[in-house]
């Protein structure tokens, strides 16, 4: 699976409600007064297209002294029939406070009166019953979550779709996963939530300026995934789509190369294409790239899911700026960090390693999840050292999910001399926890 991107298009924010489907010219005024106000405040982007620009953060939670704490205001949907999902709208602040002696990862739901909780990979979907114990499960021939406890074959209650995945060790929550906040998914099934909005590639216009078909999902949108190994998903207002890619190319010339399948945003055109016969042909999709979803394959449960962060466009009233910040130092062993308002963070240091050897680095900022950028490079102290000739260059390799968490990473340096110590420095960007 695979992502390549050559001159991609910025994406952008409009904020603003959508009874239809309207084809915006971001170069042209907009008069529809619903949407002029919002379109206002991305008056400098020039370039808005094919991407997410809102998610409604409808769960809000914290930790308090080893509880959860759901805050007032969060909503939760509930699976009750046929196509019907009920919103739960807490008036107050809830505390989830007893979780035994439990530790490890669990995910989290609502049985409208008192919260539940299950091992993260005993969550299951599909139209007949796991026959697990303290499971959840998604009957999708009856749209509706049961909660199996220690009789795996009658369910306790009926559930909310789960709202997060957390940390608990020894009864008290440690650490917050993940947020079901716009997408959930649980066993095969992914679901999309009411109120995201994106910005679907519909073209130019003559004057050159991108055309952009704005929508919002109105209900919860699901997708059975059963059938499906890891893939690159889409969005638009029907939910998500697969289209059985899993090789994606954001640039202005058409990809070559690539197998069976891919999808491409031409970034000169501003349309999404899509090919299943190796790129002889290709046809336009009305959607946006959303993310990658893993799944071991055909009857496996998606393990991850996280999508694209909507593009915030700012004024000048809300510019980022640095509220806090650390210069390295000898003290510090050269670590420094950034941390602006936004959330955005940018770290550094250096670490020595023994080559061929794993070593790890930990960050002095937490990362809100493990799919942040690193980059790395071997220090070169001398031009004599035969660690660092032109024809004997080190490298540095980190998987993405072997090793990386919210808080460290670890690294291999090899060397064809081996044997030695390496020192590199590393840079880390993206969103702090």
């Amino acid at each position: 699976m695979s992502i390549r991107k050559g001159n991609s298009v910025l994406a952008g924010t409009i904020t603003s409600h959508l009874d239809d489907q309207l084809s915006l010219v971001s170069s042209n005024p907009v008069k529809n007064s619903t949407l002029a106000a919002a379109f206002d405040r991305t008056i400098n982007y020039d370039n808005i297209s094919n991407c997410l620009i809102e998610v409604p953060q409808d769960v809000k939670l914290e930790i308090n002294s080893g509880s959860l704490i759901i805050k007032a205001g969060s909503k939760i949907y509930t699976p009750s029939g046929a196509n019907v999902f009920i919103p739960y709208v807490f008036e107050n602040d809830y505390a989830c406070s007893s979780w035994g002696t439990s530790s490890g990862t669990v995910a989290v739901a609502w049985a409208g009166t008192y919260y539940d909780y299950v091992t993260y990979d005993q969550v299951y979907s599909g139209t007949t019953a796991p026959g697990a114990q303290y499971s959840f499960w998604y009957d999708t021939t009856n749209n509706v979550v049961q909660l199996f406890t220690a009789d795996p074959s009658t369910p306790a209650r009926t559930e909310s779709l789960v709202f997060a995945i957390i940390k608990i060790n020894n009864g008290a929550v440690t650490e917050i996963q993940q947020v079901f906040n716009g997408f959930s998914y649980m066993g095969e099934c992914a679901f999309v939530l009411p109120g995201v909005k994106g910005l679907i590639p519909s073209g130019r216009n003559e004057n050159g300026g991108l055309v952009s078909t704005l929508f919002e999902t109105d209900s919860v949108k699901i997708k059975n995934l059963s059938l499906e190994s890891s893939i690159l998903c889409f969005l638009n207002e029907n939910g998500i789509g697969g289209y059985g890619v899993n090789k994606y190319f954001e640039d202005s010339t058409r990809p070559t190369n690539f197998g069976q399948y891919a999808t491409w945003y031409n970034t000169t055109e501003n349309i999404l294409y899509h090919t299943s016969d190796s790129g002889i042909t290709w046809s336009k999709r009305h959607a946006i790239f959303l993310g990658e979803m893993l799944k071991s394959g055909p009857g496996y449960n998606i393990t991850e899911f996280e999508p694209r962060k909507p593009f915030q466009a700012v004024d000048a009233s809300e510019a980022d700026y640095v509220i806090h910040y650390q210069r390295p130092t000898n003290e510090n062993g050269y670590t420094w960090y950034r941390l602006y308002k936004s959330g955005w963070v940018e770290q550094g240091g250096r670490k020595s390693a023994t080559t061929n050897a794993w070593t790890t680095v930990y960050l002095p900022i937490a990362m809100e999840n493990k799919y942040y950028q690193i980059i790395m490079q071997p220090n070169c102290p001398s031009t004599n050292d035969p660690l660092y000739t032109t024809e004997r260059i080190s490298t540095v390799d980190y998987p993405r999910d072997t090793t990386r968490t919210t808080s460290s990473f670890a690294f291999i340096t090899h060397s064809v001399q081996g044997g030695s110590s390496v020192e590199n420095t590393w840079e880390v960007k993206g969103f702090a926890a």
